[in-house]
């Protein structure tokens, strides 16, 4: 088999050569379509990208552990027609309830996905793609599926968290943070071939 390619692939960069002469996109065209027919079958498979947005609460040495502040991060993630699904795994991780009396305690982590249009402005904040705010102790994952959620539209997208929280990290023992984990992963199609089945292209960029 590996013989047979090889004569193959020299025979087409042999042809290549001679078609040098031709005009411009033709002789494109005629290599294009010569490689591709030496190369096998391609496969579709999948391929995902993942947005990772963590945090800890760490209190600045001016306060007490238990003292509360705020924190947010956001992300922009490329939406396009490709895109099958995106499957958000969520973990919120809160400490100190016998230590901050419940009329003080405004600890909560704050989730939403939001649609933007293709340059990541007019983010639709009214009809979130995906929202959840947490006040105690969570972790789960939820699918969004393009075929199942009506605002799943192309554009750069935008995932932001907004948590208050306490926490310390001095080096003593025993010290713990609030915190959250929170990891958006974008799946779309791509294409392999046999000869490098470890490479897929996504099929947007063969478009």
């Amino acid at each position: 088999m590996f013989g047979h390619n090889r004569r193959a692939i020299c025979a087409i960069l042999a042809l290549l050569f001679f078609s040098i002469p031709m005009s411009g996109c033709l002789s494109l065209v005629a290599g294009r379509e010569m490689m591709e027919g030496a190369r096998g079958e391609p496969m579709v498979e999948e391929t995902s990208t993942d947005f990772v947005l963590n945090h800890d609460f760490i209190v600045d040495g001016t306060g007490l552990p238990f003292d509360q502040v705020q924190h947010s991060m956001t992300d922009q993630i490329l939406i396009d027609r490709t895109v099958s699904e995106i499957m958000i795994v969520f973990k919120v991780n809160f400490n100190f309830d016998d230590l901050i009396p419940e009329e003080f305690d405004v600890r909560e982590v704050d989730v939403d996905l939001l649609w933007c249009d293709d340059d990541g402005l007019n983010c639709d904040e009214s009809d979130p793609i995906y929202s959840q705010t947490e006040t105690d102790s969570w972790e789960g994952s939820i699918q969004i599926k393009r075929d199942e959620t009506p605002a799943f539209q192309d554009g750069l997208w935008r995932l932001q968290v907004t948590g208050t929280g306490a926490g310390s990290n001095t080096g003593l023992s025993g010290e713990v943070q609030d915190g959250w984990r929170l990891t958006a992963t974008v799946f779309r199609p791509c294409l392999s071939f046999p000869e490098s089945p470890e490479e897929c292209t996504p099929t947007i960029d063969l478009a």
